[in-house]
């Protein structure tokens, strides 16, 4: 225990691991020096350590940019959504709603009945439908680097399905309660759970890689160091 008395630290790392194999395997020569203790002394060995964590960096870099440029739009969604929500909850456009599209139904019914009526039936298909669309957008996600083979950008090829699949949530949120309210008979001891109206909850994770070859800048990066490691030889 060094007792807040002056240190240091060393690191160690394995030609082997993984670091090195994937990012440098071609930097590392194949018979380096090594003093009697088995440490490599090399100075391509240390050179090819650096680049090895250059490139992964680089890497990781990529991949959370993609993250972010993916996350965006799902973002604006649901902030849309949300604001739509909020107004479900706060006002009775729900119950509006209904009295537009099914006057005579809606027009039998006491008023605070249908607000609360068109409200969880409402609620009930927004979050339904949202958790669709989540389930939907990851899928598109998971096969949209498939798309880069021919030359396709991933990114607006998500937006093409992103997008317009967003636009068709509020009619069918819309459509979805209209039905449920046709087709469920309520009196004043009515409640959500009699219509099996229980909202769903979902969290979804996203894959970040275009390409399974890898990326423009992985493909860039990787001819560079290929390209530095024959000059240094």
């Amino acid at each position: 225990c060094r007792q807040g008395d002056p240190g240091g630290s060393v690191f160690f790392v394995s030609l082997e691991d993984d670091l090195v194999v994937r990012h440098a395997a071609d930097a590392v020569p194949p018979s380096p020096r090594m003093n009697a203790d088995g440490l490599v002394t090399d100075e391509q060995v240390d050179y090819a350590v650096e680049h090895a964590q250059r490139v992964a960096e680089g890497v990781n870099h990529e991949i959370h940019r993609n993250t972010w440029r993916y996350s965006v739009v799902i973002e604006q969604q649901r902030k849309a959504l949300a604001e739509r929500r909020e107004r479900l909850l706060t006002t009775d456009v729900a119950a509006l709603m209904l009295l537009d599209k099914v006057p005579e139904k809606a027009g039998e019914m006491d008023e605070d009945l249908l607000a609360r009526v068109a409200r969880s039936i409402a609620l009930y298909h927004l979050d339904r439908l949202w958790a669709e669309h989540l389930a939907e957008l990851s899928e598109v996600r998971e096969g949209v680097h498939l798309r880069a083979l021919g030359r396709l950008d991933p990114l607006d090829e998500f937006h093409r399905a992103a997008v317009p699949a967003f636009n068709e949530l509020v009619p069918e949120i819309e459509a979805r309660t209209i039905a449920t309210f046709t087709e469920t008979d309520f009196d004043e001891d009515w409640e959500p759970d009699e219509a099996k109206l229980t909202r769903p909850s979902a969290t979804w994770t996203y894959l970040v890689h275009d390409n399974p070859f890898g990326s423009e800048l992985d493909r860039l990066i990787a001819s560079v160091g290929r390209r530095l490691t024959g000059a240094s030889r």
